[in-house]
């Protein structure tokens, strides 16, 4: 099940415009391209590392990124995010 997080949620409405709903997430998620693949990796600690999945919707171009793993979807980015120092940086 795909979960929408906050910090998703508040940077749609920011980015995009609107409340995003799931099966509209969903729905731009299956017509993305495939950017990065989630995985996840063993740092040389032995820490794990999570890659997120990075989905690309050519139409509405924004940039999705989601943890396959958790379901959840964590960010958008879009061109209003260019020029934003603090974009992907959790801030």
């Amino acid at each position: 099940m795909l979960r929408l997080t906050d910090h998703f949620i508040k940077n749609w409405a920011l980015r995009v415009g609107g409340v995003p709903t799931v099966e509209q997430v969903q729905h731009i998620i299956r017509e993305s391209l495939v950017v990065q693949s989630c995985s996840t990796y063993a740092k040389r600690n032995g820490d794990p590392h999570r890659v997120l999945a990075i989905y690309w919707h050519t139409g509405l171009d924004v940039v999705l990124k989601v943890d396959e793993f958790s379901g959840n979807v964590v960010t958008v980015m879009s061109k209003s995010t260019k020029g934003n120092p603090y974009a992907g940086s959790g801030r």
